[in-house]
């Protein structure tokens, strides 16, 4: 019994470590007089099960997902973008503090932001690894985001 529970805590805690929306397609065309951006995170092993608040000046436009993206309407100026910790990600353990990136937006113009882990180094420590893994959040050109998107799902 105990391992039909364990079985099913951790089905439901892993189906939760991905974004469920439908896969990207083609790039979103703003209204006339606004502008998008799109503001995605890669699918990553390290904290995957952490969903995380997206704000835009300092307004809460929505949740990303591990290996999701949202893509978010915006007027033409300048701003910020800040990914932060939801309640649930700090219980499972996410520690790292609100991460922003300053931008400026014109009108009909997109612009791309990556929330990404990497890798830093790996110690041997035993039988097993130590890994320091650092947290960044980038601009990304339209060339190298339209590489990543395919890779991503819409963060519901």
């Amino acid at each position: 019994m105990e391992k039909i529970i364990i079985t099913i805590l951790l089905s439901s805690f892993l189906s939760g470590c991905a974004s469920t929306g439908k896969k990207f397609s083609s790039l979103e065309k703003a209204q006339s007089d606004k502008s998008l951006i799109y503001v995605m995170r890669a699918w990553r092993l390290y904290r995957g099960a952490a969903t995380l608040d997206v704000y835009i000046n300092d307004e809460k436009i929505g949740n990303l997902p591990n290996g999701s993206f949202l893509p978010v309407e915006v007027e033409p100026s300048d701003g910020i973008v800040t990914i932060s910790a939801s309640m649930s990600a700090k219980i499972i353990g996410w520690h790292h503090a609100p991460m922003s990136i300053e931008y400026q937006i014109k009108e009909n113009e997109t612009k791309f932001f990556m929330l990404d882990s990497i890798t830093n180094y790996f110690i041997p420590v035993s039988s097993f690894y130590v890994a320091g893994v650092d947290i960044d959040l980038f601009e990304l050109g339209k060339e190298e985001a339209l590489k990543v998107l395919p890779k991503l799902s819409l963060a519901k």
